[in-house]
């Protein structure tokens, strides 16, 4: 909202443009038009939007102050779950063919909470997986590096899975007992 300047919160941003008008007898509209000179992106877009449908500035600044607390929010559970996801071991699985299976079964759980948790619901003891030392109720923190509790979306952690083709880095809670009864995504 503010070139050059550090992340600024829209209470702050509205702030400094309440100190910019006040007591210079500006109208509410040349306020609205002060304001979406000095925004970008998403909430320039947001901005333009509210505009085009009439809204007041109190609708505005009501508007971008509620948006403004769910940022806040939204950033708050993924400091938690980052702070929250704990790894006992980091796992490089390994097989010989990519048409070869892992011998696993991956079943999900997905709450306010705790985020995305992929849990091992079955691990083959002939299967690659089971050699490279992952064990049924092991839960997935991270493939390849990537933090899996703070998606939304099942599917896109089985892809990254999937997508490392005959090598995959998986980081492992090896005791769980939050996640359980999940939803069964498919068997690697």
């Amino acid at each position: 909202m503010i070139p050059n300047k550090q992340p600024t919160s829209f209470r702050q941003f509205i702030k400094k443009v309440k100190n910019l008008v006040e007591g210079r007898g500006i109208t509410h509209r040349e306020i609205l038009d002060i304001m979406e000179y000095r925004m970008g992106g998403g909430h320039l877009a947001d901005m333009k939007k509210l505009r085009k449908q009439g809204a007041k500035l109190q609708d505005v600044v009501d508007f971008f102050l509620k948006k403004d607390m769910e940022q806040r929010m939204a950033n708050r559970r993924l400091a938690r779950l980052k702070a929250q996801a704990k790894i006992d071991a980091e796992i490089d699985l390994r097989r010989k063919k990519v048409k070869e299976n892992w011998g696993i079964q991956i079943s999900y759980t997905l709450s306010e909470m705790f985020g995305l948790s992929l849990v091992l619901a079955e691990v083959d003891e002939s299967g690659p997986a089971w050699s490279c030392g992952v064990r049924p109720g092991d839960c997935i923190v991270t493939v390849n590096d990537w933090l899996i509790t703070v998606m939304d979306r099942p599917h896109v952690a089985m892809h990254l899975f999937q997508a490392g083709a005959n090598s995959v880095k998986v980081g492992i809670q090896k005791s769980n007992m939050m996640h359980s009864n999940g939803n069964i995504i498919g068997a690697l």
